[in-house]
């Protein structure tokens, strides 16, 4: 068994040539393996390779495009909150060193939020149903991998939330008697751009998918966003989207499909909860009613009802 090899040429981590076996296991430790370098090297991880984390990225591409292994598939889908938390925690070095580079605006040029949310827009098609699916085994798969890529997004966008309000960094001067301070026009054109770019073109594929887990975490993640500040949201931490069981290397140790479960129902298990999302506040929503109304009935299964209709009743 090949394994990924690295390097370290003028102090820069470079990633050469990953060879996946076949074995569900060994793939598990792969993907463990290819999980810690975002989490590990955080900020410094964009810098992996010369020309970006394409050959970072690469390799979840190719495992998602040929492997039919439940276990595998809802892995890796989790496996993308590791990215989101490592874009999330590196600063733009531009004209501000404390902003996040995942928010930076250079004209219309934001790659790193586009990075980001192509890996859910494009893969919308995980949340629907294939037609004529029949088997037991591909239903449970489908249905598992929507839900992990699902609890994924809810992730990512605690990320990005968390960012804005609190910006890269993790330490908090906690003083949970303050009033908390109202949003700045950055920080609601920030919400714009991620309504734009990463919640609205893929949260109807959620909440209108026909998986009911996925469908409800949809929910979940729209009504956790619409709510108004807490002073509790103030102990939320980037860390808090990181996924431990898939940085445990001991994923490899798995030799039969009973063991297989158990590692993907601890996967599960320690998966960030959607419940937990840091609410976007009052001012923006207010303030975006119109644009959330729209979104409401874009969510909406088999709506027959207009966005005026909605207007009007409100």
């Amino acid at each position: 068994m090949k394994v990924p090899l690295l390097h370290h040429p003028s102090h820069r981590v470079r990633m050469l040539t990953i060879l996946f076996p076949l074995e569900t296991a060994n793939l598990l430790f792969h993907l463990s393996l290819l999980s810690i370098l975002p989490a590990l090297l955080g900020a410094s991880f964009r810098k992996l390779e010369e020309k970006g984390i394409g050959p970072w990225i690469k390799p979840f591409n190719q495992i998602s495009q040929t492997q039919t292994s439940i276990h595998v598939l809802a892995t890796i889908a989790l496996s993308w909150t590791n990215l989101a938390f490592a874009f999330s925690r590196s600063t733009s070095g531009l004209d501000n060193s404390d902003s996040a580079w995942i928010l930076r605006r250079r004209g219309d040029d934001n790659k790193a939020l586009f990075v980001l949310s192509n890996i859910f827009v494009t893969r919308k098609d995980v949340w629907v149903r294939e037609a004529g699916l029949v088997s037991p085994t591909k239903k449970e798969r489908k249905r598992s991998h929507a839900k992990a890529l699902a609890l994924a997004f809810a992730a990512s966008l605690h990320g990005l939330t968390v960012t804005i309000h609190h910006g890269v960094s993790s330490v908090r001067n906690l003083t949970p008697d303050l009033p908390i301070s109202p949003l700045s026009t950055l920080q609601l054109n920030q919400f714009d751009e991620i309504f734009d770019k990463l919640l609205a073109p893929t949260l109807p594929n959620l909440t209108r998918s026909p998986f009911v887990e996925t469908s409800t975490i949809g929910w979940i993640i729209f009504a956790s966003i619409l709510r108004p500040r807490s002073p509790k949201d103030q102990f939320a931490v980037l860390e808090d989207i990181i996924n431990p069981a898939i940085l445990d290397t001991q994923l490899a140790s798995a030799r039969s499909t009973e063991h297989l479960d158990l590692v993907l129902a601890t996967v599960f298990g320690r998966a960030f909860d959607p419940r937990k999302i840091s609410g976007w506040g009052s001012e923006w929503v207010q303030s975006r009613l119109d644009r959330v109304l729209d979104l409401f009935v874009k969510c909406t299964p088999s709506s027959t009802f207009t966005f005026n209709e909605v207007s009007r009743q409100s």
